[in-house]
């Protein structure tokens, strides 16, 4: 996936290898949007989502896994603070960019 999707759409975006990279650029600059996903390396999706917000991240967060609904992962990214989180396949890529777009046209800014 990685910045295909906001390519397309002409988003400018950042890009980071784990969660604990996510948390610090985020740190340093502002951003309408972050999208996380669950199973990255050093800090996974859901502690990245709650540090994000811990340090006072109120733009929007969408999550990105592959975990089944129902699993144990999924539901605690779910609940670590995501207004939506969408799956790994095609469908859950669709609503990604339906979701983006609208963000971008409502803050003109996505990162």
């Amino acid at each position: 996936m990685r910045l295909r999707v906001f390519q397309k759409l002409g988003v400018p975006t950042d890009y980071v290898e784990n969660g604990q990279e996510a948390v610090a650029m985020a740190a340093g600059r502002e951003y309408s949007v972050i999208v996380l996903d669950n199973q990255m390396p050093v800090m996974c999706g859901a502690d990245a989502a709650r540090a994000l917000r811990a340090g006072g991240f109120a733009g929007t967060i969408i999550g990105v896994t592959g975990d089944p609904s129902g699993c144990v992962e999924r539901g605690h990214f779910e609940a670590s603070g995501l207004p939506m989180c969408v799956d790994k396949d095609s469908a859950g890529l669709a609503k990604l960019s339906k979701a983006s777009m609208i963000v971008v046209e409502n803050s003109f800014t996505l990162s």
